[in-house]
Formats: C-alpha cells, structure tokens, sequence
C-alpha cells in the first residue's frame, strides 16, 4: 500500500472511530418517559414535575434524558400508570392514588376516609404505611422514591350543594375505592373516570360532580363549578415511582442524585399544594363558585360514617394491610 493510500486509509479509521465515539456518546444517555396524572400541561404540579426532569440532565451529569408527558397524552389510563412503570412503557411516573392502590392495594389504608383530620396526621399515615407500600412495589419491578400529597378532599358540583342531601341520587367522580364506599353509604351514586375524561364528563352530565381537593381538580375544572361543599372526605397521597429496569441500570452516583432530586419536588409540590389550600377557596368564591360548609352533625358525618369500614378494609386486605392499620391509628390516638 502507498504512503497516500496509507494516510487516506487512517483517516478513514480515524473518522470511523470519532462516528461511533459520537453515537455511543448520545446512547450513553438514559431517555426515559415521564407520565402523570396531571390533564393539564399549566399546572402548577405538571410544571413542577417538568422542572425535576429538567434538573436530572445536570444532576446526573447528562446520564437521565427524561421527557414528561402530561395525562391523556399517551395512551395509558391514569388508573394504570403504576403497572405501566413495571412494565416498562414508561420508566418514571407521579401516579395518582386509584392508580397506587389498583397496583399496590395496601395503599388504600392512607385514602381511608375519616381516618386523617388534616394535614398532619396523613404524614404520621405515610411514615406508618410507606414500608408496607415500598417493599411490595419493589417486589414487583417499581422503585418508591417520594411521596406528595393533594389536601384533603371536599365535594364540588356542577349544581348548588349544601348538604349531603343535596348529592343523594346523583353521579359523582370518585378517585379510590375508599371514596367509593363512602358515597354509598351516603346514598350517592361513585363514578370511576380517568383524570383527562373528567371535564368531557361534567360537560355533558355524565358525572354532577367531583370529590378533590382544591389544588387537583378543583383548580384544574373550577370553570365547570357552580358550588362546592366543604365536607372533607380523605386525602389522596400521590407517589413518584421508576422501573426497577431502568434505575438498576444506572450507575450509584445517578441514583442518588435521583432519589435527591426527586424528594426534594416531591416537598415543594406538598408544599405548593398544601399552602394554596385556602387561598384557592377564597379564589373559588370570588370567580362566582358558591362555598357552603358543613354545619351540624355533618361537620363529622364522614369520621361517624366510615369509623367501622376501617377495619373491614384492613381485614379483607390481609394480615399486613391491619398491621399497617393498626400502626396508624396507634400513631393517631385512634
């Protein structure tokens, strides 16, 4: 071979190799799929969850190429969002609770309406419950990094309520089946629809109402609100979970900056959530939504109602979901 021929042929190699550097440069990146519940992309909580997958790129040194999608964008209902991770169709997910307890049914001990007076007491709930909900995830391919949670839930109607009575013998969207049993019990009729399918729903009365919080659905369809009833119901904890798959693969130092950041979202989003609380009420009530509170024996009819299906949810779901029960009401004097 020449001395031209020779030259030409090293750079040929040279450029071969400097291609294949390139590419496996760009593979070396982890492109996940991010899913939430979340139907609206200007929440504030899908804006949050955005920023975190934003972060992940410099906090992990360029490892973790997440994109997040919001809820009904890609076809998976928000019921199932948990099972997706485990699959692997998506690799990170911040999963709504029906889609939590569809997966993990012990969780539903933390959705227990009347069990949490407020705030506080479902965090006493979560430190009590997270072992039992994080061991069985992981027995099933998903890795718990964080918990968030909504405030507690209230009534909001598509008609003027001021009483229980006002919702008897009507529809109402229900996110758990703990929600479902309370609506029963006070004679109204529990309706299950994904997230994305809830404003379609109240727009052609398929469903009169919602049982949310103020900083998740309230906020999210207060337009198709003409009254909201300040009955609390129970709180829907939210978790922010990844594909064992995907975060075993990762390398120590990018699991760690993962589970850091993504704790660290998961408390400003609590945070954002839990602050706006009354704020959003007071918001509600000056845009034309009616506000009526509970007055009477209905300040407590939800603690009164539920108090006995406590124990008949824990003994139906096992030895594990009364531990954990009797854990919770042992840290709340209940």
């Amino acid at each position: 071979m020449t001395f031209p021929a020779i030259r030409s042929w090293s750079r040929s190699l040279l450029l071969a190799g400097l291609l294949t550097a390139g590419i496996a440069g760009t593979a070396a990146a982890d492109r996940w799929k991010c899913y939430t519940f979340v139907p609206v992309a200007t929440d504030p909580t899908f804006l949050a969850l955005t920023q975190l997958a934003k972060d992940l790129g410099p906090a992990t040194g360029g490892d973790i190429d997440m994109t997040c999608y919001v809820g009904g964008s890609l076809p998976i209902k928000s019921q199932t969002i948990v099972q997706a991770v485990s699959d692997g169709v998506i690799q990170f997910a911040m999963a709504n609770p029906n889609a939590l307890e569809s997966f993990t049914p012990i969780a539903g001990v933390l959705s227990l309406p009347g069990l949490f007076a407020d705030d506080a007491e479902l965090e006493k709930g979560i430190a009590a419950a997270a072992p039992y909900v994080t061991r069985d995830l992981a027995s099933k391919g998903v890795r718990l990094l964080a918990w968030s949670h909504f405030p507690q839930a209230a009534v909001f109607s598509t008609g003027m309520v001021a009483s229980v009575k006002d919702m008897q013998g009507r529809k109402y969207r229900v996110s758990t089946p703990e929600q479902s049993e309370l609506l029963k019990r006070l004679g109204v009729t529990p309706v299950v629809i994904s997230s994305p399918e809830v404003s379609s729903a109240l727009n052609t009365g398929v469903i009169e109402g919602v049982l949310t919080s103020n900083s998740g659905g309230g906020r999210a369809w207060k337009d198709l609100f003409k009254s909201t009833y300040r009955l609390g119901t129970n709180f829907t904890p939210f978790v922010f979970v990844v594909g064992a798959a995907a975060y075993d693969g990762l390398a120590e130092a990018d699991r760690k900056a993962l589970g850091e950041a993504t704790t660290k979202a998961a408390a400003a989003i609590t945070h954002d959530l839990v602050s706006s609380d009354e704020q959003l009420t007071q918001e509600f009530a000056a845009g034309g939504m009616t506000v009526n509170q509970p007055v009477g024996d209905e300040a407590t009819l939800v603690e009164r109602t539920m108090r006995d299906y406590w124990d008949q949810w824990a003994a139906a779901k096992g030895p594990e979901a009364q531990e954990a029960l009797a854990k919770i009401r042992a840290a709340l004097g209940k």
